[in-house]
């Protein structure tokens, strides 16, 4: 959780800087949180499960291969 923390960390304050070099608005960066923190409610229960049924250690291969 704390790797996963520290990496959200480093990526909020240099997001705006992104934004405004792709010519979005500040909408779309409310967006990308938003979308960010629903994604966070919604899947971990579904991850949780698949953790119970094939073992933590593919699942956590697999999400870190999907997260990069």
């Amino acid at each position: 959780m704390v790797v996963i923390m520290m990496g959200f960390g480093m990526i909020i304050p240099i997001l705006p800087f992104y934004i405004i070099e792709f010519g979005a608005g500040d909408s779309v960066m409310g967006l990308l949180m938003a979308t960010s923190a629903i994604m966070r409610f919604i899947f971990p229960p579904i991850w949780g499960g698949v953790s119970d049924r094939i073992g933590r250690k593919p699942v956590l291969m697999i999400e870190y291969w999907v997260m990069g």
